[in-house]
């Protein structure tokens, strides 16, 4: 596999995803034209609500703009305690969950819709684990994604999904199907930024997929910037 190498401090490159432990290098590296993807380990270790969490989806849309501001916790609360099985919501998981949107935030730089963030949380279990089976970029500027149960979602940096119209089908399905070194699955506790067909003219959007269905739970927090999905 062909190395990238970024000239930035505390960040690794591999064909396309930095990996860092540094929220600063994470935003540095999403100006690099050909890095499709970030991972921020260990950015997210799973709160107690998310234990008995029940499966189903709820979202949550926050503005992280005030720091001061207690209003985007109490609207996770709210969003996420039919989730958590609580009238009264999980304020430690809340909390952790409006960090990450503001972290997230932040790596948009002046692509940010005004500090406005939407966060969904899915829990699901079986075939559901993985709803889009196939590689894809998204309509969007720059999602965000967090497993803190299960496998986390697939990155395969070198494929050009802007070509693929031009490729025979089976050569297609088999990229779909790639499990080798051309694909990247962040650990349970990473951030994963992935660039959408919308961030920005000569940027590669990532392509992705969910991983292959368990049996085993999987609790994923998506990140998108309000204005891309309202």
């Amino acid at each position: 596999m062909k190395l990238a190498l970024l000239s930035i401090t505390g960040a690794a490159a591999l064909s396309g995803v930095t990996t860092t432990t540094d929220w600063t290098a994470a935003r540095t590296a999403l100006r690099q034209r050909d890095v499709g993807a970030v991972v921020v380990e260990g950015a997210a270790a799973p709160a107690d609500a998310w234990r008995g969490a029940m499966e189903g989806d709820a979202c949550a849309a926050v503005d992280v703009s005030c720091e001061a501001c207690d209003c985007a916790v109490a609207a996770v609360q709210s969003a996420f305690a039919p989730l958590w099985g609580a009238a009264d919501a999980d304020g430690a998981a809340a909390a952790q969950i409006v960090d990450l949107a503001r972290c997230y935030d932040r790596c948009l730089a002046d692509k940010s819709d005004g500090g406005r963030v939407r966060v969904r949380a899915t829990v699901t279990r079986g075939r559901a684990t993985a709803p889009c089976p196939k590689l894809h970029t998204d309509f969007v500027a720059l999602r965000g994604l967090v497993a803190l149960e299960g496998p986390g979602t697939v990155v395969a940096p070198e494929v050009n999904l802007a070509v693929s119209n031009l490729m025979p089908a089976w050569m297609v399905a088999r990229m779909d199907r790639a499990e080798g070194p051309a694909t990247v699955s962040p650990a349970r506790d990473a951030f994963l930024l992935v660039k959408g067909e919308s961030w920005g003219f000569g940027h590669a959007a990532a392509a992705h997929r969910s991983p292959a269905a368990t049996d085993a739970r999987r609790v994923l927090l998506a990140f998108d910037r309000l204005c891309d999905v309202e």
